[in-house]
């Protein structure tokens, strides 16, 4: 008895070199080498891919991947078979070779190391692929010591991408630099009152507020910072603080203002500035100048205060003063010598009210100091006594070659702060009087006048027939 029987083809099995997932470099990433598919040798047939054979798969990107499909084509008694595997292509490792790098500098505030030979080859490179590579050098922080530079590459042309150029760390050394400088120094005083005393001439006197100028020319080193500091050479009643004030270095070699700050109290003052660099952890030396601080008229340190609207005085808590003498300018400005209200000199007195212009004064300490206040200028309460002035002429028609009176009415104690100036029909000045008392005594010939009176700053007209 005879059977009938099917004999079924064989289904091979292929296996790739690679593994699902790997990550393959650029140029090892070839179809049918790199990536090869296999059967068992007994098989008899061919395999295809869904790339051509023998291409050059370029790298991916950040998680994208290659879906590579290998398929087996019988010839006889097996059947067609088909495999797949994922992988990624990473960048081409380059090998770069004959860059120079300058593994000393002296600190100038970057990170900046300097290459002195760009590559002079560069190895595993695909043969027919452009790329070019410029080495850049960077030391790992911009502070002197000894430290680590890192050297990177930047690659560039139409293969560029398909590769990498790894950093390279090799040693080196920023060396630190002092700064050496010379200094001109400027001090003009602004605020201040030249008292035209002996006693003050001997240093510059400045107000706070006021600025003190000085420009630096260095010679070595970078300075990023300047730092400022009053110190001041006695100390009376309780310690004056030291001032301490760091600023940003101009990089424009521009002149260095220096504010004198609200806070310090009168004195005789060293005035210092050192240039730094903390990064450096340099300085230069102290550049010093002296000048004095007249008293404070505002503030916490205000010797100058005024009490009503008529009275200014000078604060004297610990005692330390002993003799005053007042000052107020007159409307030449020039400083007018005023009697004291007190036995003490301590207060002085404007019965009609302060007036808007100067006023200072010099007192005397106990040791046989002195000090000079800043100036000091009432306030607007103060003025109202200016701003209500009048000006009155009697009589009027007045007599020829004869006196007639012109009073400024309605102001006490301006005898010295006012002027007075008359014109003829032409408008020709026929006469002034400087520092005129509030009532003044004139004579003219014959003819039609006009005048005007000035009254600290307010300006008031009048006019007068003679005949």
């Amino acid at each position: 008895m005879s059977k009938e029987f099917t004999i079924l083809p064989k289904k091979p099995v292929i296996t790739f070199n690679v593994k699902d997932n790997d990550e393959l470099e650029y140029g090892v990433a070839k179809i049918g080498e790199g990536i090869l598919a296999t059967v068992d040798e007994t098989y008899k047939g061919s395999i295809t891919y869904n790339y051509a054979d023998g291409e050059l798969l370029k790298p991916t990107k950040q998680g994208e991947k290659y879906t590579i499909v290998a398929t087996y084509n019988p010839d006889n008694f097996t059947t067609e078979s088909e495999a797949q595997v994922s992988i990624s292509v990473k960048g081409r490792e380059l090998e770069v070779v004959g860059v120079e790098v300058e593994t000393t500098k002296t600190y100038d505030s970057t990170k900046t190391a300097q290459v002195t030979q760009q590559p002079t080859a560069i190895k595993n490179v695909v043969e027919g692929d452009d790329v070019s590579i410029v080495a850049k050098a960077e030391y790992a922080t911009q502070k002197p010591g000894k430290q680590k530079i890192t050297i990177s590459y930047e690659l560039s042309g139409n293969d560029a991408y398909k590769y990498v150029a790894n950093n390279t760390i090799i040693d080196g050394e920023i060396l630190k630099e002092d700064i050496k400088a010379t200094a001109e120094w400027t001090l003009a005083p602004q605020t201040a009152i030249a008292y035209k005393d002996s006693e003050q001439n001997d240093y510059k006197h400045f107000c706070a507020g006021d600025k003190i100028s000085v420009k630096f020319n260095e010679s070595k080193g970078m300075p990023m910072t300047y730092r400022v500091r009053f110190n001041r050479e006695e100390q009376i009643g309780d310690d004056e603080p030291v001032e301490d004030i760091i600023n940003d270095y101009p990089d424009d070699n521009q002149s260095i203002d220096i504010v004198l700050p609200e806070n310090l109290k009168y004195g005789k003052y060293t005035v210092s500035v050192t240039l730094e660099n903390s990064d450096a952890e340099t300085q230069s030396e102290a550049f010093s100048q002296v000048f004095y601080l007249d008293g404070a008229v505002s503030g916490e340190n205000a010797i100058v205060k005024t009490k009503w609207d008529d009275v200014i005085y000078v604060a004297n808590p610990q005692n330390e003063f002993v003799d005053y003498t007042w000052y107020r300018k007159d409307f030449k400005g020039e400083l007018q010598t005023l009697v004291p209200s007190s036995e003490s000199g301590q207060y002085y007195q404007e019965k009609a009210g302060l007036l808007s212009t100067v006023y200072a004064v010099k007192a005397k300490r106990v040791d046989g100091g002195v000090v000079y206040s800043c100036p000091f200028v009432p306030t607007a309460s103060v003025k109202k006594s200016v701003e209500v002035a009048s000006v009155n002429v009697y009589p009027n028609p007045a007599v020829a070659n004869q006196d007639f009176t012109v009073e400024i009415k309605d102001v006490e104690n301006l005898d010295g702060n006012i002027t007075i100036v008359i014109y003829n029909a032409n408008g020709v000045m026929v006469r002034r009087i400087y520092h005129a008392s509030s009532i003044s005594q004139i004579s003219l010939p014959t003819g039609q006048y006009t005048g005007t009176a000035v009254v600290d700053g307010k300006k008031m007209t009048f006019r007068v027939i003679v005949q």
